[in-house]
């Protein structure tokens, strides 16, 4: 009987994507007219981007090579999705 598989990515990525439905959530809920919640949504919108970004460079880093050697195929398309990620969250950012 085999060790059971573990899944480095499956939480860090369920963690993301239950990070962001809770900020659209909370855009949902916000009044146009409280300013602080507005002010505050923003930060943290801000902050989950940056952490984004850096979890990002983190997997390019230190994955991207392992499975460029590993699994070309598969290193090749995780590259070309963090490009797409990284271009998308630029425009998050306002930098394009």
């Amino acid at each position: 009987m085999s060790a059971p598989r573990f899944d480095l990515y499956t939480l860090v990525h369920k963690g993301q994507r239950h990070k962001l439905f809770q900020l659209t959530y909370a855009a949902g809920q916000l009044s146009a007219d409280d300013r602080a919640a507005r002010e505050a949504l923003a930060e943290e919108i801000a902050t989950t981007v940056a952490a984004l970004v850096e979890h990002a460079e983190a997997e390019e880093r230190f994955f991207g090579p392992l499975y460029l050697e590993a699994a070309p195929e598969v290193g090749e398309r995780l590259a070309a999705e963090h490009d797409a990620l990284e271009a998308d969250l630029a425009r998050v950012r306002g930098d394009d």
